[in-house]
Parts: C-alpha cells; structure tokens; sequence
C-alpha cells in the first residue's frame, strides 16, 4: 500500500478521543517522529485554529474525529456531520419559552456526547448554544438580524433593543457560561483531543476520497459545494473589508485625539 494511503488508513481508524486513550494513543502527531509517512506535498498540518475546508457533508466525522479542528468560535457549525444533523433541529431562540427548550435539548445532547466521551459532539453542541446566545443578540440589536450591509459594512443598531431577543440570549449565555464552559470533562476531552490532533497532517481531497473517508459527490452536491465555496470567499471579502474600515476608524479616532 502507498505510504499516503497507510497513513490515511491509519488515521481513519481512530475511534473518538477519550480521556483514557490520550496517553495510550499510538495515532501520528504533528510531534511524533513517526508521522512522516506523507509527503509535505500531500498533507497540510491543521493547528486547532484552523478548520480544514473540506467537503464535510460527505464525511462522517464520528467515525474520523481526525479530521476536525475547534477552530474559531461557531465555525463549521452548519457543516460538520452527523453532529449537524443531529443538533440544527434543536436550535431555536424565536422567544423566551423557544429558547429555554432549545438551550436544554441542546444541553442534553452535550451531556449524551460527554458521557460517550465525543470531544467533537461536545464541542458542537457547545457551538449551537454559543450560536443561540450570538444570533439572538443579533437579532435583539438589529432589526431583522442584519448587521451588515450587502457590501460588509456594519449597520448602526435599531434605536430600541428587542426585549424578547435579548430574553432569549441571556438564557442561552447562561447555559453556556455556567454549564458548558465550566464542564471539567469537557476540558479534559478538548486537552486530549490537542493533545492528540493539534497540528496533525491532513491529505489532500483525492486521497480522502479515495480512501473512502470522503464518499465521492452526487452532480446536485458539486453544484452545491461551489455554490457554497464562492459564499466562503464572499464573506471572507467581506470581514476583510470590516477590518479595514476598523482600522481606518480607529487611526481616524487617534489623529483627531492628537
């Protein structure tokens, strides 16, 4: 077998990061001397900062943990499967009741992860209440939810706060800030899995594919993807141009001061 498949196939068996199997574990580090059975022309090294980009709907990440990286805060949240699947139809945070459903199904599904030791169930449970807390604000300080305009830039917030959006949020950032964050074992999984997968090598999509980790895309899927690649980019254009008016805002404010 080609030294890049051994270690993709080598990679892909990896059961979800335990507590237990963190200083057991025998699977390649950025770190181990051994993982240089792929050339740096076939794999990226992932920190826990950076999510690959991946077509992650083909891939079922339960079974290949390997893959998947925290990143920055909700990101990958509508992307990573089956954790997607499983969590999206408990979001909610239309009202006060909505929220409270919602913050508790999710919560229990972040205690179900927790109890089999899924680091990445946890952490996307944890991102769907991060993300009731940060939509609902959104949507109690901007009308509509719009925040930025269709070129980036952002929109002053509305003249009164919305009270029932604002209900809402304080109770998924209760959840989070007094249940999920504080979570010892949710801790000691997220220090296992960096112990384990922090700056890990990646292959590339073809050798995903053709190892069977990522299942080959349907025409409809194609279309899709890069429908969704070119909205990526588009919005990366867009937090460009936020930080640039940022910065020019704040060597403006600190010229007028002087």
């Amino acid at each position: 077998m080609p030294a890049q498949s051994r270690r993709s196939a080598k990679l892909q068996t990896a059961a979800p990061t335990t507590v237990q199997e963190a200083s057991a574990s025998k699977i390649p580090t950025a770190s181990d001397s051994s993982a240089t059975t792929t050339s740096k022309a076939s794999a990226t090294s992932f920190p826990l900062s950076r999510l690959p980009d991946l077509p992650w709907s083909r891939i079922d990440v339960r079974k290949n943990p390997w893959l998947y990286r925290p990143a920055r805060g909700e990101q990958g949240v509508l992307q990573i499967e089956p954790y997607k699947s499983e969590l999206l139809p408990l979001w909610a945070f239309k009202d006060e009741e909505t929220a409270k459903r919602s913050s508790k199904d999710l919560l229990n599904m972040f205690e179900k992860y927790k109890g089999e030791d899924d680091f990445v169930g946890c952490d996307m449970a944890r991102k769907y209440i991060q993300m009731g807390l940060t939509r609902a604000r959104r949507y109690a300080n901007h009308a509509g939810g719009k925040k930025y305009s269709p070129s980036g830039v952002e929109l002053p917030r509305s003249n009164a706060e919305d009270p029932i959006k604002a209900a809402s949020a304080l109770i998924f950032q209760k959840v989070l800030e007094e249940r999920v964050k504080p979570d010892r074992k949710y801790a000691a999984l997220r220090a296992a899995f960096a112990r384990r997968y922090d700056g890990g090598e990646i292959p590339e999509l073809s050798e995903l594919t053709r190892d069977g980790i990522v299942r080959p895309p349907t025409d409809a899927e194609v279309e899709k993807e890069g429908a969704q690649k070119r909205k990526r980019e588009d919005d990366e254009e867009k937090r460009q141009l936020r930080r640039q008016v940022r910065k020019k805002e704040r060597q403006t404010g600190r010229s007028a001061v002087s």
